[in-house]
């Protein structure tokens, strides 16, 4: 299911209320979901917090914090992100327990991470074991195809 502001808060909140396995939703409206006691993530094992650069830069920082405070402190958490700048870094501190920091670079190891040609790569080198990866998703054979 997917919340987002612009959307009908009275059908998003039915979609929560029905149950799912996989939300997608922007800071300020998962809030509203929050607020409306249609979801108290709880149940939450996986969080992903994708480009929270740009959620910090369009100020959406209090509300992603108040979200990772009302998931279950024994979640999985994922932050992605273009840069990573103090707030950043202090956010990955706060709300990630043992990170592992990866940073795409060009193969040819010239040029910064943000000059990066069309036809990108970024290889994980880190042995993780199957009970904590996000899922699974880490034994996927097909590598050369594969965002996680």
């Amino acid at each position: 299911m997917c919340a987002y502001g612009g959307g009908s808060k009275w059908e998003q909140s039915k979609s929560f209320e029905r149950g799912a396995e996989i939300a997608i939703a922007t800071p300020g409206r998962m809030i509203d979901m929050i607020r409306m006691r249609v979801t108290d993530l709880r149940r939450v094992t996986y969080l992903v917090l994708d480009e929270a650069d740009r959620m910090f830069d369009l100020g959406f920082e209090p509300q992603v914090r108040s979200i990772c405070d009302h998931v279950r402190p024994d979640r999985q958490c994922m932050l992605f992100s273009a840069t990573f700048k103090r707030r950043i870094e202090r956010l990955a501190r706060d709300v990630l327990s043992d990170p592992v920091k990866i940073v795409q670079v060009r193969q040819d190891g010239g040029g910064s991470p943000h000059n990066l040609p069309n036809h990108q790569r970024c290889n994980l080198i880190i042995k993780i074991s199957a009970s904590e990866s996000v899922g699974g998703l880490l034994k996927v054979s097909c590598w050369f195809r594969t965002i996680v």
